[in-house]
């Protein structure tokens, strides 16, 4: 009879030669997997974009542009969400807030079930928009090497800076009751050099910085992941 010794060391050079063969054969290859949004979404469901509270703005002319910023992220979002077609997109239009409140519209329950009512929708989407301007000038210490002996020396420069801090609080109600079914913090600040005042295309900027998380909320977004693969 064969002793399993035997037979180990008749097999030993051939698991060997396996191993060697996958491990010498692996291929890496990277996939696209369907990705899970944060919040599921039935086939037919309805969103609506509702007005977004804005924090007061300490100059007149920054609370006007923010306003516009307002308006131009509901396109946005309208914009974004209606590549699904999981389900539709609407927008409200001149609906008030009932508050002013972050806490107390945050907890508004029976407006946002009221509100998803009127328009059939399912969800409601809406939150808080911080959108500030920085407009500031002053003197900067840089280093810079003389071009006579090659030492480093400081000096003070004049600099001009204007930029937009942008903070966006997403909620998403349900509407059947009302309730908050999500709640998303972003946050964005874009330094501009000089007195460029197009702060619009600067609050475009911004939003895009934040629309990977967005989708994340809403949308199903192909996943990159690596696989190995053996030849043999």
């Amino acid at each position: 009879m064969t002793s399993f010794k035997r037979i180990s060391s008749r097999l030993l050079p051939s698991v060997l030669l396996l191993s060697g063969a996958l491990w010498g054969g692996a291929r890496q290859i990277t996939i696209e997997l369907p990705g899970k949004p944060k919040l599921e979404f039935q086939k037919g469901d309805a969103l609506l974009i509702a007005p977004f509270l804005l924090i007061p703005a300490e100059k007149a002319e920054e609370d006007k542009t923010a306003r516009k910023a307002e308006g131009e992220l509901r396109s946005f979002l309208m914009k974004m969400l209606s590549r699904s077609e999981l389900f539709s997109v609407k927008e409200s239009q001149g609906v008030p807030l009932p508050s002013g409140n972050m806490e107390k519209l945050r907890n508004a329950a029976s407006y946002w079930k009221t509100l998803a009512g009127q328009y059939a929708c399912t969800h409601v989407v809406s939150g808080v928009l911080d959108f500030h301007i920085q407009d500031r000038s002053g003197y900067e210490t840089e280093e810079y090497i003389s071009p006579y002996n090659g030492q480093t020396y400081t000096r003070q420069v004049l600099v001009e800076k204007s930029g937009v801090t942008l903070e966006l609080l997403l909620w998403v109600f349900a509407g059947s009751d009302g309730s908050l079914k999500s709640e998303e913090n972003f946050k964005h600040f874009l330094e501009k050099k000089g007195r460029n005042q197009d702060f619009i295309t600067a609050f475009f900027e911004g939003v895009h910085a934040f629309e990977e998380g967005l989708q994340r909320v809403f949308l199903s977004k192909p996943e990159s992941q690596k696989r190995f693969f053996y030849a043999f």
